[in-house]
């Protein structure tokens, strides 16, 4: 269970494990692609606090894991992406307007 009650769609700990043993691959395609995984981490996580950057990865772990769902239902490539862009702004506008909410709950005024 989750912090939220609800069950995990996504065994993260077991993923992380499979993605460190990819990791350790030595052929050239593996190494290209870790090397453009570290340069998308290294990009996205200036955009994220300190706090956040766990919980980021958490969620593109859980994105690449649907999407790899996706790619076995043969979808094209620029669907799935286009499906995860859909997914990721409904989660941003959610929270938005969870903490907008919250805002109004204790009076207090969010300057957005």
């Amino acid at each position: 269970m989750t912090d939220t009650g609800i069950p995990p769609l996504y065994d993260e700990e077991r993923g992380l494990r499979e993605l460190a043993r990819h990791r350790l691959k030595r052929d050239a395609l593996t190494r290209g692609q870790v090397v453009i995984a570290d340069q998308l981490a290294e990009h996205m996580q200036r955009h994220f606090s300190a706090e956040e950057i766990e919980t980021a990865g958490r969620a593109l772990l859980l994105a690449a894991a649907s999407c790899a769902q996706l790619a076995q239902d043969e979808l094209p490539s620029s669907v799935v992406v286009n499906i995860l862009g859909f997914a990721a702004g409904r989660m941003v506008t959610d929270g938005r307007a969870w903490l907008d909410a919250q805002a109004g709950e204790d009076g207090s005024d969010d300057d957005r």
